[in-house]
């Protein structure tokens, strides 16, 4: 099987372009997703650090940006 990487392909999901205000792109790739764990090395919980990291690679001007949430 040569030239797969095994990894299947990558669909579009639709956001605004934030990597630059000019770019009118409304489709990206997801490149990274990251679970940020809320919990303390002592078993606490801090819900001001959870959430989820997202990098984006906009599919109209090929720039990378990310969304917190």
């Amino acid at each position: 099987m040569e030239g797969q990487s095994g990894q299947s392909p990558k669909k579009p999901v639709w956001i605004k372009c934030r990597a630059s205000e000019s770019c009118p792109g409304t489709q990206a790739e997801i490149v990274f997703t990251q679970v940020l764990n809320p919990n303390t090395p002592d078993g606490g919980f801090t819900p001001e650090q959870g959430g989820r990291y997202v990098r984006y690679k906009c599919l109209t001007c090929g720039q990378p940006f990310h969304v917190r949430s």
